[in-house]
């Protein structure tokens, strides 16, 4: 649950959360931040900027969101349909625990069916014009999907090299944490 909310939350509402949930909210930072400085991304998030601008590094995310769902058998033992029910049951089970606002934020995302949002081109321009309504500075996000499908194959190698990779990092964690790995 802590991974979910990582970005809903200031430090100070962190730091009153117990051991386990600021683990995963650790754990979700460190996650962005891998992938923020991963040389695989930076290049995907170059070929971004000429049409996405400063909002490149969210398009890439959403993106690689995308292609996991299309690789999924790859990377899980776990079918999609089981890590999605599991992950919105995880949600809505320690919702008590967040502050309001981050609580209200993931149960929204739960109940909305998020994850599933990320699986098709539908889903993606949905997305992207959801997202494109709540910011403050100008962009592009509408036209983001043309672009997935300029740079599809560039994006699905990148993320090929950088996953694994990601992968690594988060299981280094778990040990370092002494965390079992379900």
């Amino acid at each position: 649950m802590g991974n979910f909310t990582g970005d809903f939350m200031s430090n100070k509402e962190v730091a009153l959360l117990p051991g386990a949930y600021q683990n995963g909210v650790e754990l979700h930072r460190l996650i962005d931040s891998f992938t923020d400085n991963h040389e695989e991304v930076k290049k995907c998030t170059s070929l971004l900027h000429p049409t996405q601008g400063k909002y490149a590094p969210v398009v890439i995310d959403i993106f690689f969101d995308y292609i996991l769902y299309h690789q999924w058998d790859k990377y899980s033992k776990f079918s999609f349909p089981e890590f999605k029910t599991k992950s919105y049951q995880i949600i809505k089970t320690h919702l008590e625990v967040f502050p309001e606002r981050a609580a209200k934020i993931a149960l929204a995302m739960a109940n909305g069916d998020f994850l599933e949002s990320y699986t098709s081109i539908e889903g993606l321009t949905f997305t992207f014009h959801r997202l494109e309504k709540r910011l403050k500075f100008p962009s592009n996000l509408a036209f983001a999907v043309d672009d997935l499908k300029m740079h599809k194959s560039e994006f699905v190698k990148s993320f090929n090299v950088f996953f694994p990779e990601l992968i690594a990092v988060t299981i280094d964690f778990f040990h370092e944490k002494n965390i079992q790995i379900h």
